[in-house]
């Protein structure tokens, strides 16, 4: 848990280098009524941003997708430990609200980020 709290603490001054305002911990309230929560939320320019990290898992995959298809004003990023792909299928890629985001420690989380974040255009406003 510790790791995760280190992982987020970075990956959250990271974006707010990128200009983005950042939240940790927040929850998101989807077009079903639902509160989502997510572990980091970033907002830039009406653009919505949200990173949720997981041990891959047939549960953590499913929760993701369906909070992402609910608050789908937003890109939702899963990020995770190369370490945990055994249960990744395929057809995750096809989806155009969740990217998986797969890295070895911090310095490869945030070269991910960077291009990922550069290539979520166009990004659906809040």
């Amino acid at each position: 848990m510790a790791h995760i709290r280190r992982l987020k603490g970075t990956l959250k001054a990271f974006l707010e280098e990128m200009g983005f305002t950042v939240e940790l911990d927040r929850a998101l309230q989807g077009y079903s009524g639902i509160e989502h929560s997510f572990d980091i939320v970033a907002t830039r320019d009406g653009k919505v941003l949200c990173f949720d990290f997981a041990n891959l898992s047939e549960d953590s995959l499913i929760r993701a997708v369906l909070k992402a298809i609910d608050v789908n004003c937003t890109k939702v990023f899963l990020m995770s430990k190369t370490s945990c792909t055994d249960n990744l299928p395929d057809s995750l890629g096809d989806l155009k609200v969740l990217e998986v985001v797969l890295f070895e420690d911090a310095e490869d989380l945030l070269r991910k980020i960077s291009s990922v974040v550069a290539e979520a255009s166009p990004l659906i406003r809040n």
